[in-house]
């Protein structure tokens, strides 16, 4: 998104409960300085995932949870621990992010 002129960049995940993640560019927005920002967070961000998946899957089998289910959890924490942060990081630089519920109607 911070290298292209897209004027919007969608994404829909898939399964139980999964939204629709929408990166809107708007007339301030400041690519070069995303992209930056994002080089800049990524190494840290990715071991924050990381860690974060591995101690909720964890967590989640010494609970009794079933691998699958263990696994759905950590990831649904980890995406809204990545959620957080663009919520955080995209409006600094002159973005809108969204998300919408899949089942969210457009209107189109």
């Amino acid at each position: 998104m911070a290298d292209s002129k897209w004027a919007e960049h969608r994404a829909t995940a898939s399964g139980q409960g999964e939204m629709n993640y929408i990166m809107r560019r708007t007339s301030k927005s400041n690519g070069s300085g995303l992209k930056k920002r994002i080089e800049r967070d990524a190494p840290s961000l990715q071991r924050h995932l990381s860690t974060t998946y591995s101690s909720v899957y964890n967590n989640q089998r010494k609970a009794g949870k079933g691998e699958s289910q263990a696994l759905h959890i950590a990831r649904q924490e980890a995406v809204g621990e990545l959620n957080a942060y663009w919520k955080k990081v995209m409006p600094q630089y002159g973005y809108e992010y969204v998300t919408r519920k899949r089942s969210y109607k457009y209107n189109r």
